[in-house]
């Protein structure tokens, strides 16, 4: 089973790539790069996965039906996770990104990858679901708030997105856990800082994919429906 994650750039820009799989019983990368267009990312998963068993875990909004306001599973997120100071971006129709991240959604899904709101754990498939790293961040770590890598000064996107470098290292003991040789050091700003962003970004929906693959609902939660439009965090919220 291989486990793609898709930092996706929702109207242009690059976006990260990264793929996992299973090393006995860890989590090794295999890849990790950038796709400079939504084509280079559909190329990039047809030569990763072929026609064999993958889940992709896409950091874009896959399903919209909605032609107005937010998606039902974003006013859910919203409610759970405000208190630890983050939200969704609303996604409708009305979006300019609409029809670039639900078409890329619709041609996975000609190469079968359903959208997998519910999962048996453990069971091959091809699979894609909509995943949220800032949440995932939260539960994954423990954190009290998000951490804000994207907001705020140069200095202190650089600051935190080196804190966040720094926990990824501790998912080797996580569960499944993942082992990280190396990462991409963290440049003083500039595009190669976002470079770095994005393909830390994508690690992490690719871990979140294994994680609600390993485990499905029993340690994952899903907010809304693959009618509505569906994200996946790791972690239940209960203690």
């Amino acid at each position: 089973m291989l486990f793609l994650g898709i930092d996706l750039g929702w109207v242009n820009g690059a976006s990260g790539v990264a793929s996992l799989r299973f090393a006995g019983e860890r989590l090794v990368l295999e890849d990790l790069r950038l796709a400079p267009t939504h084509d280079d990312v559909a190329a990039w998963v047809e030569a990763q996965a072929g026609e064999g068993p993958a889940i992709l875990g896409i950091d874009a909004p896959t399903v919209i039906p909605n032609a107005t306001g937010q998606r039902q599973g974003e006013r859910e997120l919203n409610a759970v996770f405000r208190k630890h100071l983050l939200n969704c971006h609303p996604a409708n129709l009305g979006r300019p990104f609409a029809a670039l991240t639900t078409g890329l959604a619709k041609r996975f899904e000609a190469r079968g990858f359903q959208h997998a709101d519910n999962i048996a754990p453990r069971k091959p498939g091809r699979y894609q679901i909509e995943v949220f790293p800032h949440a995932a961040i939260v539960r994954l770590f423990g954190l009290k708030h998000r951490i804000p890598y994207k907001k705020g000064s140069v200095v202190e996107r650089v600051s935190e997105l080196k804190r966040l470098r720094e926990l990824m290292f501790t998912l080797r003991d996580a569960n499944p856990p993942l082992d990280l040789p190396s990462l991409p050091e963290v440049p003083p700003g500039g595009q190669a800082r976002k470079d770095v962003e994005d393909q830390l970004d994508a690690i992490l929906c690719a871990y979140t994919s294994a994680h609600y693959w390993s485990w499905g609902k029993e340690k994952n939660q899903v907010f809304g429906t693959a009618k509505t439009g569906f994200l996946v965090v790791p972690g239940t919220g209960k203690p």
